[in-house]
């Protein structure tokens, strides 16, 4: 029989199929105190709770909320959309560039991508990268 976690769904479900390659006791039962296993944690908020705390705790960084202090410095027409390089903060002591692409048209819902930066090396994906793809894309140098 395999056993059951706290809200009786095997471990085994939630390892999938790397259940058969863990020793016998992190198979069924954790002794990670923040482990999602233990028997404290009833629903995911809580653990997260937990869980964001240690990891702030460890990082030994956690700094005071801020206002983001969003600035557009650029507006450039691009054709099918504008792009806005903007700026905002994330601390009060750090301003993070940003490009923020608005499609022309009607104002509706559409889906959104997160490009953070990339440091400036040979990362395969970045804001500069995804705003150079669309580029290529509408070039026809990459397929649809």
């Amino acid at each position: 029989m395999i056993a059951q976690t706290h809200d009786g769904i095997s471990p085994r479900t939630r390892m999938g199929s790397l259940y058969p390659f863990c020793p016998r006791g992190g198979r069924d039962a954790s002794r990670q105190e923040l482990s999602f296993l233990q028997p404290q944690f009833k629903d995911v908020a809580s653990w997260k709770t937990q869980g964001r705390a240690k990891v702030m705790e460890l990082l030994r960084y956690d700094p005071p909320r801020c206002d983001p202090g969003p600035e557009v410095v650029e507006r450039v027409d691009c054709g099918e959309y504008v792009r806005e390089k903007l700026y905002f903060n994330t601390t009060l002591d750090i301003r993070v560039p940003a490009y923020l692409l608005l499609p022309k048209g009607e104002p509706q819902r559409r889906p959104a991508i997160i490009a953070p930066h990339d440091h400036g090396a040979f990362f395969v994906w970045g804001k500069e990268k995804v705003i150079a793809c669309r580029k290529m894309y509408k070039a026809g140098v990459l397929p649809a």
